[in-house]
């Protein structure tokens, strides 16, 4: 199992990750997803949670630039 600090991100994703990187980088998750393609990171689906709030579980997803047309679809599907 990888963590956060394992991975190589694809270019286009590092710039999308900046606002989570923090978070991300001290492990401050529930479960870490990684789609990866030719050994890079493409997209990262991460969760966390909140005791303030102990019934929500947050998800954030994160794809890099070849994957946002196929991703609009998914969360459009999702959100319907």
């Amino acid at each position: 199992m990888k963590r956060f600090n394992q991975i190589e991100i694809h270019s286009s994703l590092i710039e999308k990750l900046e606002t989570v990187k923090a978070r991300l980088q001290s492990d401050k998750y529930h479960e870490l997803f990684i789609a990866e393609k030719d050994g890079k990171a493409i997209a990262l689906v991460f969760s966390w949670l909140n005791p303030f709030h102990p019934s929500t579980k947050y998800i954030q997803f994160f794809v890099s630039k070849e994957l946002e047309k196929k991703y609009i679809w998914i969360s459009f599907l999702i959100q319907s």
